[in-house]
């Protein structure tokens, strides 16, 4: 996993999971940065890259998603880029189920992507 905190858009944290499963050492890292930043705004924006992602389970997919859940109230927009299939009809679901904003993008439109996430 890759992080980096926007040195510009001091609110966003871009995580990239370099794995095709996600670890809950990775989750609890994310958490426990999310919870930083909460101290100095009242939201926090991601852009998640799963670039070796186009086999990833519904479990992991889930287990994400119920973290998210659980830190809902800190979360303004997710920015999801990628290669999977799913992904795209999952994020269609979960967006009206959560309070934040979410959208999928395909990774060869990371730059729209960005520019999505870090639009307010």
């Amino acid at each position: 996993m890759y992080v980096e905190i926007d040195k510009i858009h001091k609110n966003l944290i871009s995580v990239e999971f370099l794995e095709s499963e996600i670890k809950k050492r990775e989750i609890d890292w994310l958490s426990k940065h999310i919870k930083e930043l909460r101290q100095e705004f009242p939201k926090v924006n991601l852009l998640i890259l799963l670039p070796n992602h186009s086999k990833a389970t519904i479990k992991t997919v889930f287990s994400v998603f119920k973290f998210f859940i659980e830190e809902h109230s800190y979360i303004g927009k997710i920015a999801i880029i990628g290669h999977h299939s799913i992904l795209p009809t999952l994020i269609d679901i979960e967006n009206r189920l959560v309070p934040w904003e979410e959208k999928y993008f395909d990774i060869e439109t990371l730059e729209e992507a960005w520019n999505w996430v870090t639009c307010d």
